[in-house]
C-alpha cells in the first residue's frame, strides 16, 4: 500500500498552531528556524523537504506520521488525536475538556461518511 502525505491536514494543523500562540508566519519561521518563504510555498500546496518537516512537526508537538495516510486512518485515530490533543491543553479544566469532547465526538458521529 502507498502511504501519502496529507499536505493539507499539515498545513491547517500550523495554521492553527500559529493562530493559537497569535503568531504571524514570520514569527513561525524564527521559531522553527525554516525560512518564511518555505512556509508561504507550503501554504501554495508545495511539500516541505524532509528537515523543514521534522522541524515544524516538532513546533507542532505532533508524531510526524500523523501526517501519512490520515485518511485510511480512520475514525478512532481521528477522535483519539482530538482527545489527546484536548487532555493536554493547559487552558482547559476537566469540565470543558469533557464538554468539547464530547461535542467533537456527537458532531463527528453525524457527519462522518463511512
Amino acid at each position: 500500500m502507498a502511504k501519502h502525505f496529507n499536505l493539507s491536514a499539515f498545513y491547517t494543523a500550523l495554521d492553527a498552531q500559529r493562530e493559537a500562540k497569535h503568531l504571524s508566519w514570520r514569527e513561525v519561521a524564527i521559531e522553527t528556524g525554516v525560512n518564511a518563504s518555505t512556509l508561504t510555498r507550503i501554504g501554495q500546496g508545495k511539500s516541505p523537504n524532509a528537515e523543514n518537516f521534522l522541524a515544524l512537526t516538532n513546533w507542532l508537538g505532533l508524531d510526524p506520521k500523523v501526517f501519512w495516510d490520515m485518511k485510511e486512518q480512520g475514525k478512532t485515530e481521528t477522535l483519539t488525536i482530538i482527545s489527546v490533543a484536548l487532555q493536554g491543553d493547559p487552558c482547559l479544566d476537566d469540565e470543558s475538556i469533557a464538554l468539547i469532547d464530547g461535542l467533537v465526538r456527537n458532531t463527528y458521529e453525524k457527519l462522518h461518511k463511512p
